[in-house]
């Protein structure tokens, strides 16, 4: 469905570089970027990037079951390495303690927000399928 290992590496490569981005945005006077962009963005690059390898070796569109079960491997694989540079920055001492406890998200918001970011990983990894293989989602 998707290649764990590049689909990890595309992630970090991304953070790192989305990272950069938000710290150059946030130093330009009046400017945020929001960490919003920081969290989102290498989720869905990695995802398309893994749509479009599905594409060019399989010539075809997976099941629409295939593409869920693939998004939501991919949050888990994000979501595992985005809590991991978290704890790592917290243990160098680039974030502090107050800072690096984010504030409760209630049941139902959470629920929102992680079905939100499969809905994100699943449109990522649709797009790079149809730029592929250059032509509409099917229905």
């Amino acid at each position: 469905m998707f290649r764990v290992k590049c689909f990890c590496l595309h992630v970090l490569l991304a953070f790192s570089a989305t990272g950069l981005a938000a710290n150059g945005i946030d130093r330009l006077p009046g400017l945020n970027a929001g960490w919003a962009v920081l969290l989102m963005c290498p989720l869905l690059i990695a995802a398309m990037l893994e749509g479009q390898h599905y594409a060019r070796t399989h010539r075809r569109w997976p099941s629409s079951g295939q593409c869920w079960c693939a998004a939501l491997g991919m949050v888990l694989c994000a979501a595992s390495i985005a809590l991991a540079l978290a704890g790592l920055n917290f243990q160098l001492g680039a974030v502090s303690p107050v800072s690096a406890h984010p504030p409760t998200l209630g049941p139902v918001m959470a629920g929102v927000v992680v079905t939100a970011t499969i809905g994100l990983a699943r449109a990522g990894y649709a797009v790079g399928l149809a730029s592929e293989l250059k032509t509409p989602v099917p229905d």
